[in-house]
């Protein structure tokens, strides 16, 4: 009877901790909302990008978890462009596959998404948000204060509601990420050109993180100035790859001013040890 005693407490408790560990990543079961599945289960994430964003889960303390939980169980919001609006989303471009925007009542944080009438591989979203915390790294690592990348994270959607038509590319997930304020299209490109935006710290910053990261689709469209003109800001993180780096770097070098061109290739030319 003892041994029986016993191990019923091992059981219990081998099964407990489990427990307590797949509810760190469960969804809105604890809130009483729609149904979500672990993301071991989840029948919408593909298997084999399941254990590589569980360390990128948007943690249950973030102020949008429970928001965000609620607005995505009232209707299958990423079905297509119209059910990403008719959910009070702005859109912040008009892509049949590509949904990004925020929320009517969340302007600080976007969501980025394909929707699931799209072909498009999910890996490609969950590459965005790898590579924001691979920059996030090295920026943390080296100190440094003017360059700025979105804090991304994976939303796992719930399997309920359906997708009102069915459609076998239905996505299992979405990026959440907060919303920098950065210049437009035109002053961005008027103050990138102009030498008295940039400082040789700022200039420094960008050789030491394009010495270890590389962006292979980067370009002035994708990296923008603040409005504050304090800080670079870098969005598009899904080619992140430390092999390009090098071609990063050329490339960045020539969308600078001359003159901050010729510093960068003082940095080139020089041990870091002696930088001026």
């Amino acid at each position: 009877m003892l041994k029986i005693f016993i191990l019923l407490i091992v059981f219990f408790t081998t099964h407990l901790d489990i427990a307590v560990c797949k509810n760190y990543y469960r969804s809105s079961k604890n809130l009483n909302l729609a149904a979500y599945y672990d993301v071991d289960d989840h029948p919408d994430i593909p298997a084999e990008l399941k254990d590589l964003i569980i360390p990128y889960l948007l943690p249950y303390d973030h102020p949008m978890r429970a928001p965000l939980e609620l607005i995505f169980s009232l209707s299958r919001v990423t079905y297509d462009f119209n059910s990403f609006k008719e959910a009070n989303f702005i859109p912040l471009m008009k892509n049949a596959n590509r949904l990004f925007g925020y929320h009517e009542n969340y302007t600080g944080y976007i969501i980025k998404a394909l929707a699931d009438t799209s072909e498009r591989d999910p890996s490609r979203l969950a590459n965005r948000v790898i590579g924001a915390w691979e920059f996030k790294r090295i920026i943390k690592k080296y100190g440094m204060s003017r360059i700025m990348i979105p804090e991304k994270f994976i939303l796992p959607l719930p399997v309920n509601p359906p997708s009102p038509i069915y459609s076998p590319y239905r996505k299992g997930f979405v990026v959440v990420e907060n919303r920098i304020n950065i210049l437009n299209s035109r002053e961005n490109r008027r103050y990138w050109n102009d030498p008295k935006t940039w400082s040789s710290d700022t200039i420094k910053e960008l050789f030491i993180l394009f010495s270890f990261v590389g962006l292979s689709d980067i370009n002035l469209s994708n990296m923008g100035l603040t409005v504050d003109l304090k800080h670079v800001a870098f969005f598009d993180t899904e080619y992140y790859n430390p092999v390009s780096s090098k071609e990063t770097k050329l490339h960045i070098r020539r969308t600078l001013p001359p003159v901050w061109q010729k510093y960068w290739d003082y940095l080139s030319a020089t041990p870091i040890d002696e930088w001026e």
